[in-house]
């Protein structure tokens, strides 16, 4: 604040945690009594109730969503859940085709496996679903297979 932040972004989970555990919410809090600018949240928001119940129990200005909106575009939807399987495919084929847009998606085949992962996790047999997705050696594959879980309405669970 002192040397002219105009906000700042606490994420308190500390490196030996990695992506596990909790945060801790009071860290948070510390950090927006001890300082007069805005204070943003981050950590374990995993829906839009998540991100409430941050800010009212720390005090903070916003929150800032990370993993929690990977595959989950909903997240920021009262209602948080898709329509139907279809809704999933077709915003998982408009990340597709944003990635091939905007980055070099045949180098990058084994992240945008693990993007798309995510958005059929929900699936009864995801765990098989998801191994078919790894073994997929193409992006026309991906792209198939996405198509086809958007020609049929399957279960969320």
């Amino acid at each position: 604040e002192d040397n002219g932040a105009a906000a700042i972004t606490v994420h308190p989970r500390t490196w030996a945690q990695g992506f596990g555990g909790t945060i801790d919410p009071d860290v948070i809090a510390q950090v927006k009594k001890a300082v007069t600018i805005p204070v943003i949240g981050n950590g374990d928001v995993l829906s839009l109730q998540d991100g409430h119940r941050m800010m009212e129990t720390t005090g903070c200005d916003g929150v800032m969503i990370g993993r929690g909106a990977l595959g989950n575009p909903w997240i920021f939807r009262q209602d948080q859940r898709p329509e139907d399987s279809r809704e999933i495919a077709a915003t998982a084929r408009e990340h597709l085709r944003l990635i091939e847009e905007f980055l070099s998606a045949e180098r990058m085949l084994g992240f945008i496996k693990s993007q798309m992962c995510r958005y059929f996790r929900d699936f009864p047999g995801s765990s098989g679903e998801r191994r078919k997705i790894f073994a997929m050696p193409t992006l026309q594959e991906l792209r198939d297979y996405i198509d086809a879980c958007g020609s049929r309405d399957l279960p969320i669970s």
